[in-house]
């Protein structure tokens, strides 16, 4: 499914920007726009599989950097 696409993305690319992660998806032939994107990574950011970072860059703006959550407990944990 597409968020779980989007969690093995995240995983195999922590600590990039929202945007290089993007054209990573893009890349592997993503059809979904950038606002989509967007808002399922901050629904993962929700559920405890990730971390949304903001970086702020002086004059050229701010960006976002994904971190993964490599402690994210399941059912399988128990």
């Amino acid at each position: 499914d597409y968020e779980g696409h989007l969690l093995a993305l995240s995983r195999d690319q922590s600590g990039k920007t929202t945007k290089q992660l993007f054209e990573a998806y893009h890349a592997a032939s993503g059809d979904k726009s950038y606002s989509t994107f967007h808002r399922t990574l901050k629904h993962l950011e929700k559920g405890g599989f990730l971390s949304l970072r903001d970086l702020v860059k002086g004059q050229r703006g701010r960006s976002t950097v994904v971190v993964y959550n490599n402690e994210v407990t399941t059912l399988k944990d128990f």
